[in-house]
Order: C-alpha cells, then sequence, then structure tokens
C-alpha cells in the first residue's frame, strides 16, 4: 500500500512542477528555501532567455526540482561520479 502511495504522490508532484512550474514539487515536500530559489530560476530564466531558450531552463529547473524532492539528489548529484580515493605515493630510497 505505501508503494502505492508514493507513486501517486510523485505523480501528484510531477504533475505540479508542469502545471505550477518550477519548484512546486519542493514546496509540496515543505522545502520553502529550495522551492523558493527554483520558482525564482524559472521566473528570471523565462525573461532573461526569452522565448528560445527560456523553455529549456524551465524544464531543466523542473526536472531538477522534482529529482530533489523524490530522491533527494539534484540531477548533477546523479550524474557525478564519486571522487576516487589518492594513492599514497612512497618515497623512493637513492
Amino acid at each position: 500500500m505505501t508503494e502505492g502511495v508514493n507513486v501517486f504522490g510523485n505523480g501528484f508532484k510531477l504533475a505540479s512542477e508542469v502545471v505550477a512550474g518550477p519548484g512546486a514539487s519542493q514546496l509540496l515536500e515543505g522545502n520553502i528555501y529550495s522551492g523558493t530559489i527554483h520558482v525564482i530560476g524559472g521566473v528570471l530564466s523565462r525573461a532573461l532567455l526569452g522565448a528560445t531558450l527560456g523553455p529549456v531552463g524551465v524544464a531543466g529547473l523542473m526536472l531538477n526540482s522534482y529529482s530533489k524532492s523524490t530522491t533527494g539528489l539534484s540531477l548533477l548529484e546523479h550524474f557525478r561520479k564519486p571522487a576516487e580515493e589518492p594513492v599514497a605515493i612512497e618515497p623512493t630510497e637513492q
């Protein structure tokens, strides 16, 4: 039953992103700061990038907001490779 509620909740978050705009799913989660940053980014994207690139920026913000609200990771965190452990180099004797 919990999985069904989670699927419904995620669907509702995705729909809210599309209908209300970027940051809506963050605001539904109670992440006011992150949601507000996404809303401001969406407004600035539309205003500064115009009709050509504005929708691309808004779509990216929507995807990032949805990803952050459902998984806790932003889009960049999903694609970032984990850092490799540094290899210790021992000095050689001469």
